[in-house]
This record gives structure tokens, C-alpha cells and sequence, in this order.
């Protein structure tokens, strides 16, 4: 982003002529301004999660994990524009999911969609990247400890009342994909999936399922965290679709630990947990008047809590969300030092999820 920016300011410079003053003067000026203003630029979720997965993915040795696989897959996939390649790349993930399904199968819950088989190695990832306090990740951090809600999104049936996951996952796209810069896979397969859900002609539905094979599923991180920077925009951060958040059985625990310490009593998190949880109470499209004053309060408060402090960095959460990524990360390290919790599966080490242990360094 510095580079772009310097060599901006240098064709800006080199282009410009003010009262015919020295280039090199204008040069100084502008690369100052841009210098002075660059810090106050978060980075996306989106480009934290690629770091993310370098960390976790990309170690010595590399892990060997579903998560890690499909998501060097996908990489491949959004790389090539050559057809076969992407069919290839395609069927590749295809198997490879269906392969984890036998040997993992899923335990279906009576009203609700499957769990993704990513989600406890994607939580497991985010806390273990986060620990290490990434500069300019404020964003993914500062949800460290939940995940948003997708699980039936991809539904293709024809409907006329769409379900909450497939209203929210619309909504994210079409921001996402209004976006300058945005990845035309994820674009494309959910327009195709919109034309699927809008049609009952089997001619229409069999062409647009063909089509459909060519774009899989985003791999979750990527999902999750377009979702992060759609909900750090200040209006949408008490949405439905914002609010449309979970969180592993262990993190759940860890949370309601924490949170019920003395010493968490002005905890920023705590904090916004509870509102979030109140949030989650009121529908926020009742018509009932005191509910509707009450949940209007509750944004307000919502808001006020992720207001950047003043003298901050101007971005809704900036400041906020630094604090409460590292609170959490904290958080889950004093948990994990409890001996009732070592050997929970939420305290695992990185190991447990495809990792193998380096080796030992050689005794000199």
C-alpha cells in the first residue's frame, strides 16, 4: 500500500507544475502527506486472512490439515482463468471434501444446517495468529473469539422467501462485489447461485448448475472474513446479518470464565458481548413500540462502545478493536492455564490440528 502510494506521489510530482516551482519540491510535499496519513489505513480482514493462512498453513513442516489443503486449492483456483485448469482444480476440491465427509461424517441437529468442517481449525487459527499480535490486523482480531454465521447459505433451492443465511449472505455480496477490487470467483458463483434460487425451469437450473461447477465454495476464512469487513462498517454493525455470530462450545466457555471475573467488570469485550447478546433478543424488525425503543438504545450504546476515542485513528472500531483482540487473546491464555483446562480440546496446541512437531534442534 506505501509503495502504491509512493510511486502515486511521485507520477502526481513528476506531472505537476506549480508556478514553476522545482519538481523535487512538489516530490517532498506530497510523499510527506501521504506518509504522515498512511497509519490511519486499517487493513481488510480479507488481506489479514491471507497472512493468516501463510502463518498457519505454510510452516516447517506444513500442515497437513482439510483447512490448509482446500485453501492452497482455492488459491490455485482464483489464479488460473484457463477452464480445464479450474475444472481440474474443482473436481480436486470436490473430492477432497467428500473424502473428509466419509472419514469425519457430520451428526445432523434436528432445525439446523450442518457445522462447517472448518470451523473449530478456522477458530483454533485465528486465536493462534492473533496471539502473536499481527500489526494492522484489528479487524480479524478483534473477532477472535466468534465466528459469523454462514451454515446454509449456499442453498440453491427455489424460494421466494429467502432463509436469514442466504438474506445475509446476498446482502454481503452485493457490497462485496460493488467493491473497486473484489474476487470475481466469489462474485460470479453467487450471482449464479441467485439465478438458481430464482428459477424452477429444470433447462435453466441444469445449464446454471454446469456453470456452478466451475466456481466452488470460497474457502471459509475468506468467506468469514469478508463478512468481518462488511461488519466494521458503522451501519451495518448492529444488522441481522451482523449479529448472526457463534462461537465453538470451548470458546463459549472461555468467554462466560472470563467474563464473570471481577476483574473483567470493564472489560471492552464483556462488554460488547453482552450488548450483542441483548441485540440478538429484539428483532429488528419488531413492531412492538417498547422494544423497539429498547433496542434502539442498546445501538446506541453499541455504538458508542466502538466509537474510535477521540485523537484515534478516524475508522468506526479502530481503536476498539485493537483492545479487544488483545483482551481476548489474554483471555484465552489465562483459561488454558487453568488445570482443569489444559487438556480441553479448546486448549489443544496447533499440533492437534495437522501440524507435526518440528524436529528437535541438532546438540551441538
Amino acid at each position: 500500500l506505501h509503495s502504491r502510494r509512493r510511486r502515486a506521489a511521485t507520477y502526481i510530482a513528476s506531472t505537476r507544475t506549480v508556478h514553476r516551482a522545482p519538481r523535487t519540491m512538489v516530490l517532498v510535499v506530497i510523499v510527506t502527506v501521504v506518509s504522515q496519513t498512511a497509519p490511519a489505513l486499517a487493513a481488510s480482514a480479507v488481506s489479514s486472512s491471507k497472512a493468516m493462512h501463510e502463518f498457519w498453513c505454510n510452516g516447517t513442516p506444513p500442515r497437513e490439515s482439510l483447512m490448509c489443503k482446500v485453501h492452497s486449492l482455492t488459491s490455485q483456483l482464483a489464479q488460473t482463468s484457463d477452464t480445464d485448469a479450474k475444472k481440474k482444480v474443482s473436481d480436486d476440491i470436490k473430492k477432497l471434501m467428500a473424502a473428509n465427509r466419509v472419514m469425519n461424517p457430520a451428526i445432523p441437529v434436528a432445525g439446523k444446517p450442518p457445522s462447517s468442517p472448518f470451523a473449530k481449525e478456522y477458530s483454533a487459527m485465528k486465536m493462534a495468529f492473533c496471539a502473536t499480535k499481527p500489526s494492522n490486523a484489528k479487524t480479524l482480531c478483534s473477532t477472535a473469539g466468534t465466528q459469523y454465521k454462514s451454515g446454509g447459505s449456499s442453498s440453491i433451492r427455489p424460494s421466494t422467501t429467502p432463509t436469514p443465511a442466504v438474506s445475509s449472505l446476498t446482502e454481503v455480496s452485493t457490497w462485496y462485489c460493488a467493491k473497486p477490487v473484489h474476487e470475481e470467483d466469489f462474485c460470479k458463483r453467487t450471482e449464479i447461485m441467485a439465478k438458481l434460487r430464482a428459477t424452477t425451469d429444470s433447462e435453466a437450473r441444469k445449464q446454471l448448475m454446469t456453470e456452478l461447477k466451475a466456481y466452488p465454495a470460497p474457502d471459509y476464512s475468506k468467506s468469514q472474513a469478508i463478512y468481518a469487513d462488511y461488519c466494521k462498517i458503522a451501519k451495518n454493525a448492529d444488522s441481522s446479518t451482523c449479529l448472526r455470530i457463534k462461537q465453538t462450545q470451548g470458546a463459549k466457555l472461555m468467554q462466560t470464565w472470563y467474563c464473570a471475573l471481577p476483574s473483567s467488570a470493564n472489560s471492552l469485550w464483556c462488554k460488547r458481548q453482552s450488548l450483542i447478546a441483548k441485540l440478538q433478543k429484539i428483532p429488528i424488525s419488531t413492531t412492538d413500540t417498547a422494544m423497539a425503543a429498547e433496542r434502539k438504545e442498546i445501538s446506541r450504546q453499541y455504538s458508542d462502545l466502538l466509537k474510535p476515542k477521540e485523537g484515534s485513528v478516524k475508522e468506526v472500531g479502530s481503536s476498539t478493536s485493537s483492545q479487544i483482540g488483545k483482551e481476548i487473546v489474554e483471555a484465552k491464555k489465562a483459561y488454558c492455564a487453568l488445570d482443569d483446562n489444559k487438556r480441553s480440546p479448546y486448549c489443544k496446541p496447533p499440533e492437534a490440528f495437522g501440524a507435526k512437531k518440528p524436529p528437535p534442534a541438532p546438540v551441538s
